[in-house]
C-alpha cells in the first residue's frame, strides 16, 4: 500500500503539471495547484509508511483520511460546475476537468485503501484463529 499511495500522490502532483502543458504556461490561479496540496502529503505519508514499519498503519490511515478529504473537497467544487454545464452556462472546461480528475483519483485511492484495510484485518483475524484455535480467545488477546 505505501507504494500505491506514492503513485496516487504523484498522479495528483501531475495534474497541475498537465494544466501547465495544456495551457502553455503557469496557471493563473493558485487553485490550480490544489491537487499538489493533497498529492505531496500523500507522497510523504507513503514514504513514511514504506520506511518506518512501526508507523505504517498510522501513516496509511492518515493517507486514507487525506484522500477522502481531497475527494470530498474536489467533489464539492465539481458538482456545481457540472450543474452549470447542464444548465448550458459558459464554463472553462480545463479547470473543471482537473477538478473531476482530482475527484476520481482521490475517491479511487480511498476505495483501494478500504479494500486493503479489510484484507489486512481478515488476514490478521485468520492468523489469530490459526494461532489460538478461535478468534477472540483469551490466549489471542494476551500481550495486546
Amino acid at each position: 500500500m505505501p507504494k500505491i499511495t506514492m503513485v496516487f500522490g504523484l498522479l495528483l502532483c501531475g495534474l497541475p503539471v498537465l494544466t501547465m502543458i495544456l495551457t502553455g504556461g503557469l496557471p493563473k490561479s493558485i487553485t490550480a495547484y490544489i491537487p499538489m496540496f493533497v498529492g505531496i502529503p500523500l507522497l510523504i505519508l507513503g514514504i513514511v509508511a514504506e520506511t518506518r514499519e512501526g508507523a505504517r498503519k498510522h501513516a496509511m490511515h492518515a493517507a486514507a483520511a487525506l484522500g477522502l478529504l481531497g475527494g470530498l473537497a474536489a467533489l464539492g467544487r465539481g458538482i456545481p460546475k457540472a450543474l452549470e454545464i447542464m444548465r448550458g452556462e459558459e464554463v472553462d472546461l480545463l479547470p473543471t476537468s482537473m477538478v473531476w480528475a482530482m475527484t476520481l483519483i482521490c475517491i479511487t485511492f480511498v476505495l483501494v485503501c478500504v479494500e486493503s484495510f479489510i484484507s489486512a484485518r481478515r488476514a490478521r483475524l485468520a492468523s489469530e484463529t490459526r494461532s489460538s484455535g478461535e478468534p477472540g480467545s483469551t490466549s489471542s488477546r494476551q500481550g495486546k
